[in-house]
């Protein structure tokens, strides 16, 4: 995963706290395609269903698209990055 993609994992919780329905997020910088974006809420939910025992009626992926002037590592904003 490049350094411009941040996924985080989270699960809703039922009302004794066991996790019911995950929720898997994607921040990326923008750009992609609706049909990379498909390919990757595939990836994402086979993975989640063999690796983690997700079920894949309530596997949620949500994807962020950031712009790249939005987002700054190490004190450099996206778009005066020369790394990537």
């Amino acid at each position: 995963m490049s350094q411009e993609t941040k996924l985080n994992l989270s699960y809703e919780r039922d009302y004794e706290g066991s996790p019911v329905v995950p929720v898997v997020t994607v921040e990326m910088w923008e750009g992609r395609t609706v049909e990379q974006k498909r390919r990757l809420v595939k990836a994402i939910t086979e993975a989640m269903v063999e690796h983690a025992d997700a079920r894949l009626d309530a596997l949620h992926v949500i994807i962020h698209d950031i712009p790249r002037d939005s987002w700054g590592l190490a004190g450099v904003l996206g778009p005066d990055r020369t790394d990537v």
